[in-house]
């Protein structure tokens, strides 16, 4: 994981599109620090990283966002997330362990976000 999070910093001012799906050491400080390294960064797959707990999860152009499966993740994480990633348009929250009608309801009417998985 942590090779990968280097190389995705050295490409940092073009990199767009990050996918570090069942990445099972991600660490809340690696996600923050990506995300205020990448400038461009418009898409984030981290679901069914079980390490994550708090991340600071906050962006100026972020447009997508997948945390499905992140069992551990806090409510206090998502807090504000509209507010911190003004451009969000597509959140994926499925199957983490805290009440996610709050989130809902601070949604964006022109945002999608997903809490449950139909299988």
């Amino acid at each position: 994981v942590q090779s990968s999070i280097e190389n995705a910093l050295l490409a940092s001012a073009s990199l767009r599109t990050l996918e570090l799906t069942t990445s099972q050491k991600l660490a809340d400080g690696a996600v923050t620090q990506l995300l205020e390294n990448c400038p461009n960064l418009s898409f984030l797959d981290v679901g069914h990283c079980c390490q994550l707990v708090e991340p600071r999860l906050a962006h100026p152009i972020l447009e997508t966002i997948l945390l499905s499966f992140c069992v551990n993740l806090r409510e206090s994480a998502v807090t504000g997330l509209f507010d911190n990633c003004p451009r969000l348009r597509y959140v994926e929250i499925a199957v983490c362990m805290f009440d996610m009608t709050k989130f809902q309801r601070t949604c964006r009417p022109e945002c999608t976000v997903v809490v449950n998985f139909d299988f």
